[in-house]
């Protein structure tokens, strides 16, 4: 309706059963948070695109608060968000939407992942993505303490060494980018060292599907070779797509489904050797909370690989 503000909510569960614990609403019209993410005391962190800048809420709080600030540091839209409590740092992936009518701190074409100190808050790290077209989209730690980013705009995953002050190109895979469509979006590490990437569906293409793509990890043979890939719907049925997805309990791989079939808002746990699912948050209309689920974390993240539990 005209004038009704959109209402942006935070939604908690259990870890182990998808009880719904709290909800955080939050403020402003126009933040469609794309990511969040969790440090080690319990702190959340959530970037916004519509106007820029990252929440933060206390551990156990109720209110969501403006911690950087829109603009900061040379920020624009924030995409990713990942919080490393071993390098204390916040790494937040912006880009400026200007071009496609969303401008909050002027323009200068830029996509870059910054780095925020994470108890201060003052920038301190800040590394344009190479070439064009860029889209710093999320960002994942790897086993060595590299942040590892995907440019949805090109079919590429960057990383940045620690103490590198430019992002280099680790790998980059033709079927990461249809020829239309939105490509690679979230990536996470798991157990077994491989890097697993969501995959939007072509545009044009009707034999494509949308789905998680396992790529080889940085420390086995043959880094960034292709070894398969978890369907998430059929090709040229309806879609149920996930912009990210986290390891949690178990070693189970937690995939938020979007999408415009009776498969959105659930919240799927995969059994990623075996390649089949169970459902941890329902559809909404059979009970869930969720509508259109995005990003998930969880207390016990391990912020190096995104997977569950460790230290």
């Amino acid at each position: 309706m005209p004038g009704r503000p959109f209402a942006w909510m935070l939604a908690t569960f259990g870890a182990v059963s998808a009880h719904a614990q709290t909800s955080i609403a939050l403020p402003g019209e126009r933040v469609f948070p794309e990511n969040i993410a969790a440090s080690r005391d319990g702190t959340v962190y959530v970037g916004s695109v519509g106007q820029g800048g990252v929440y933060r809420i206390e551990p156990h709080g109720k209110e969501a608060k403006v911690w950087i600030k829109p603009g900061a540091f040379g920020t624009h839209s924030i995409f990713g968000v990942l919080a490393d409590d071993k390098s204390n740092t916040l790494w937040v992936c912006s880009n400026d939407l200007s071009a496609r009518g969303v401008t909050l701190s002027g323009s200068d074409g830029v996509s870059a992942l910054k780095g925020f100190d994470l108890k201060t808050g003052e920038g301190k790290i800040s590394a344009a993505l190479p070439g064009k077209p860029a889209t710093c989209n999320d960002i994942t730690i790897g086993p060595d303490g590299s942040a590892f980013v995907s440019n949805t705009a090109a079919p590429q995953i960057l990383r940045l060494a620690p103490g590198a002050k430019e992002l280099e190109v680790w790998f980059t895979d033709p079927s990461l980018q249809p020829a239309t469509g939105a490509g690679l979006d979230g990536l996470a590490f798991g157990r077994d060292g491989n890097l697993y990437i969501t995959s939007f569906r072509s545009g044009t293409d009707p034999t494509d599907n949308d789905k998680v793509m396992i790529f080889r990890g940085p420390q086995g043979p043959g880094p960034g070779a292709k070894v398969g890939q978890i369907d998430l719907d059929q090709a040229g049925g309806d879609r149920a797509f996930a912009q990210a997805l986290l390891f949690g309990p178990r070693g189970r791989l937690f995939v938020p489904i979007s999408g415009n079939g009776a498969d959105s808002g659930q919240v799927r746990r995969y059994d990623v050797a075996q390649r089949i699912f169970d459902i941890f948050v329902p559809t909404n209309p059979t009970g869930g909370l969720l509508v259109a689920p995005q990003y998930l974390t969880f207390g016990r993240t391990n912020p190096a690989t995104l997977e569950y539990g460790n230290p």
